[in-house]
């Protein structure tokens, strides 16, 4: 959202559609009132020029739609390699972000403490336990992220298309 203080009306940047609407990802622009009984917190992120908008703006467009959290994750990035926003806000938010269930690689580990994805290379899984597959490589091995409601690593599988849990201790 994009919106000047004090005013009724901001400019609103949405990846929409997706796999859940069995359409592709699409870019969406609209001015909407920024203070919706829909959104429960608001976030500033910076203020920026009013001579930056179309800069933002070039930012959202060239960056392609998918899952939504990831995408602003991509336009932050992009509009910190403009200055146009603080150096680490993309990696901060990328930290924040939820699971994309619709991507081989999700969120990151952001768990403070935890043990790392590359720590996790070569471990088992329920589903792997069960095939009798390792992943000992580098060519096979998981893209594991943190699942902090469930406090357990997981990696979503291509070939079965579902997530697949480490197991603990076993």
């Amino acid at each position: 959202m994009l919106g000047e203080e004090g005013a009724q009306n901001g400019t609103w940047y949405h990846a929409t559609s997706g796999p859940t609407q069995n359409k592709p990802y699409k870019l969406e622009i609209q001015t909407k009132r920024l203070n919706s009984h829909g959104i429960e917190t608001i976030h500033p992120i910076t203020q920026i020029d009013p001579g930056n908008k179309n800069k933002l703006k070039a930012s959202v467009q060239k960056t392609p739609p998918r899952f939504c959290q990831r995408w602003v994750v991509e336009v932050l990035r992009d509009l910190e390699n403009k200055k146009l926003v603080p150096e680490g806000t993309s990696a901060g938010w990328y930290g924040a972000m939820e699971v994309d269930p619709y991507s081989s690689d999700g969120a990151p580990a952001s768990q403070p403490g935890a043990a790392g994805p590359s720590s996790l290379q070569g471990a088992q899984t329920y589903d792997d336990m069960a095939s009798g597959e390792t992943h000992n490589t580098e060519a096979q091995a998981p893209q594991w992220v943190w699942d902090e409601q469930a406090q357990q690593y997981r990696y979503w599988s291509v070939n079965s298309g579902r997530w697949i849990w480490q197991t603990t201790g076993q």
